[in-house]
Parts: structure tokens; sequence; C-alpha cells
């Protein structure tokens, strides 16, 4: 396991019941394993009861699939850990997803709740940059936008200007041999 940071595992049933039974042992694999609850199932049945129970077994819980300012509000009364946005999914069905993080934050922080915004669901490096503005806590960014994130034409052009540069220093200190 990635030592020293959370690990989420998903349960992997609609059953409350179940859930909880899962998450019990998904959690004895290693301490810094959070457990990944839906704030609904897929039959919209709340599991706030199942992220309830958890945390007050010392279980930590990353609450996810919220598209909402009310299924974060629920999630933090009920003592998440963490509330998961899904920010592509809030952005695909038109809604404004850094005004939701940035809601969100703002609210657990006057509200002094523990739980802490992870967003994902990131479709480009834009959504990074919005997330980050809006103040999320963590965001889950896909490999393949990392390389994008750190590239920028006018780095590499500076960069490559230093070197050339460097390189006329060089030739220079050769011939007056310092």
């Amino acid at each position: 396991m990635v030592e020293n940071r959370p690990v989420s595992v998903e349960v992997t049933t609609n059953d409350l019941n179940e859930m909880v039974t899962q998450a019990r042992t998904f959690a004895q694999w290693a301490p810094n394993i959070v457990i990944k609850i839906p704030i609904v199932n897929e039959y919209g049945v709340p599991c706030l009861g199942v992220i309830r129970t958890l945390e007050g077994e010392g279980i930590r819980v990353n609450t996810t699939v919220i598209m909402a300012f009310g299924q974060v509000a629920l999630a933090a009364k009920a003592g998440a850990t963490y509330a998961s946005i899904f920010a592509g999914r809030v952005a695909d069905e038109g809604h404004d997803a850094p005004a939701l993080i940035k809601a969100s934050v703002d609210w657990l922080e006057r509200w002094h709740y523990k739980t802490r915004v992870i967003v994902g669901s990131i479709r480009g490096v834009i959504d990074i940059q919005a997330a980050a503005l809006a103040g999320a806590h963590i965001i889950t960014i896909p490999p393949q936008f990392m390389a994008k994130m750190a590239d920028h034409k006018f780095s590499r052009a500076t960069v490559h200007d230093f070197v050339a540069d460097a390189q006329k220093v060089m030739a220079q200190k050769d011939r007056v041999r310092v």
C-alpha cells in the first residue's frame, strides 16, 4: 500500500448491512485505508447510517458520487472524513462545479466540520485549476494531465534560452581561460 497516504477502497454492494461488513474487512488491510461509501445506493437509498456507523467505529469514510451541495452537507453531518464531488459529472449536467466546490468548502469550514472535499471526475487541466481555485482540499488528477500541467511552451523556450546563453558563456570562458 501507499505509505502515509490515504488509500480509498470502495464497497461493491447496494445492501447497507453488507456495506458495513465489507468496510470492516477492507479497513483491516492497512491503517491508511479509507472506505468509499456512496451517498446513496443505486436504488436511491441514502447510505448515511453506514457512514455514521463506520466513522463511529473509527473507520474513515470517503463519501462518493456527490453531485449537489445538500449531499455534501449530509455526508458531513453523518461524520464523513471526505466528501468526493464528481466535478466532471456535475458539469455534464450543466451545473457549475467550481461554485459547488467553493460553497461546500466554505460551508464546511464555517461550521467547523472535519469533512474535506475531494474533487474527482476531472476531464481536463482547466478542471484542476478551477477545483484548486475553488478551494478543494484534494484533487484526484488523472496521470495524463500531470505532464500537461507541468508543460508550457514559454517554459520550454526559456529553458532553451538559458541553455544557449550558458553555452555562449562557457565558450567565452574557454577562450579567455579564466
